[in-house]
């Protein structure tokens, strides 16, 4: 049954707002579906429906154009045989097949060997595509995801293994949450395509003979919400100096340093950067991830992270003054005449000079740079930067797990560049010290 759940803009922050939910129950297609068959048919029976083609190809769509920032597509497909199938955001009138406006997440191992990919126009026209991951098994359930952004446009492609049943994890909150193992992920940023050209949203098998059962397809909006990042699909479990390091939404940051001997994933939804190595020692962000999309303030801007420090021993770098020191982790705003951070550690420029610290445009080297001198070892906590941009104003804050204010702060600028209307990327960091990452997360 397909539930159309919203169509108009999202003003909500939760992660996961549904638009469009359809688990396939019933004996034919819900309304707004239209098949498109070259050669192949469609049935629905058993909670599933099952595109099978004889000839060229079969596709079943549905108009979708997005009246929010963001949105991911997603949907959960099984096959015998890894070929000829894909999710497929459709930026052009029909017909569907053989287009190249628009961009897919596809199964290509039969025709072409390349597996799981992601296709897409690049600027300039064409098709181009890139291989991100190579299962082997069939007869498996996988879900295939699409995460898209307006501004910048960015589409992050993820293919999940999923042994879930799937009409309990669809309806609680799908892939991000739930049991899935993520396979692979590969982000775009570069279309020939717009954001606000996508039509539809389309389901698609091609070459012969091949079926495939989907589970369902599901639509989702985060709202205002910017980016956000659970850290969820983590590997490794552990500390381990010669392995990659991977999760659900590595695909938005731009890594520094990251490997299974820096950041590594005690539990399968938090992250755990560390940073005691001899080649970090004059670098703070020696271990970090700077996310890869930018930003600019228009009302505001606000970053949340979900943190807990660990432990800290001071370091040589002198961006924490001439006596060096250490940060269990810190994050920033970071527009490249000025930021504004925070984060939990020690240095000789704050006095006191260790706690819950902030920074940026010389707030350091006020009172107001010092939020909390509480020890914070082994405690979560939320803590924020907002950017109004009215008024130019840069607010800190911290709130303990049980929502208790630790403290706050605010600047207009005692010295520096204000972020005005220039472009910003978020960091995080952390040097010569440990912490765990629950979440991060940035609304207007």
């Amino acid at each position: 049954m397909s539930i159309p759940m919203l169509t108009n803009k999202v003003g909500s922050t939760n992660v996961g707002k549904p638009l469009f939910f359809d688990d396939f129950r019933g004996n034919d297609l819900g309304p707004g579906w239209i098949i498109e068959t070259l050669g192949g048919n469609y049935s629905v029976g058993g909670s599933l429906l099952t595109l099978s083609t004889t000839g060229p190809s079969i596709t079943a769509y549905r108009s979708f154009v997005p009246q929010t920032d963001n949105f991911t597509v997603s949907a959960r497909v099984k096959s015998s045989m890894l070929a000829a199938f894909a999710l497929r955001l459709h930026a052009s009138a029909p017909p569907i097949f053989g287009s190249t406006i628009g961009a897919q997440l596809e199964f290509d191992s039969h025709v072409e060997n390349k597996n799981f990919l992601a296709a897409w126009e690049p600027s300039g026209g064409g098709w181009t595509w890139s291989t991100f991951s190579s299962p082997t098994v069939t007869d498996s359930w996988y879900v295939l995801e699409m995460r898209v952004q307006r501004e910048p446009f960015t589409i992050v492609y993820s293919v999940y293994n999923d042994t879930t049943p799937m009409k309990i994890q669809a309806s609680q909150g799908g892939p991000q949450d739930r049991s899935p193992s993520l396979l692979g992920t590969f982000t775009t940023t570069a279309m020939g395509f717009s954001y606000d050209s996508i039509r539809y949203v389309a389901l698609e098998a091609w070459s012969a003979p091949l079926s495939y059962g989907i589970d369902w397809l599901r639509i989702t909006t985060s709202g205002n919400q910017l980016l956000c990042d659970d850290f969820l699909h983590g590997h490794p479990g552990i500390q381990q100096p010669n392995a990659p390091s991977s999760w659900a939404g590595a695909g938005l940051w731009t890594p520094n340093s990251v490997n299974g001997s820096t950041v590594w994933f005690p539990s399968r939804s938090v992250g755990q950067f560390s940073s005691f190595f001899t080649n970090f020692l004059y670098s703070p962000y020696g271990v970090s991830i700077t996310s890869q999309a930018q930003w600019i303030v228009q009302t505001r801007l606000v970053l949340l992270i979900r943190v807990e420090a660990l432990n800290f021993t001071r370091g040589p770098s002198t961006w924490y003054g001439p006596a060096g020191g250490a940060d269990a982790w810190r994050i920033d705003l970071n527009w490249g005449s000025g930021s504004a951070n925070i984060g939990y550690g020690t240095d000789d420029v704050h006095v006191p000079n260790t706690g819950l610290t902030v920074g940026g445009e010389c707030i350091e080297r006020t009172p107001q740079g010092v939020i909390s001198t509480n020890n914070l070892i082994g405690q979560w906590i939320t803590a924020n930067i907002t950017l109004s941009g009215p008024n130019q104003t840069i607010y800190f804050s911290a709130r303990d797990s049980a929502g208790n204010l630790l403290g706050q702060s605010s600047e207009t600028g005692f010295c520096g560049t204000m972020f005005g209307a220039l472009p910003m990327n978020i960091d995080f960091w952390t040097y010569f010290g440990t912490s765990e990452v629950d979440w991060i997360s940035l609304t207007t």
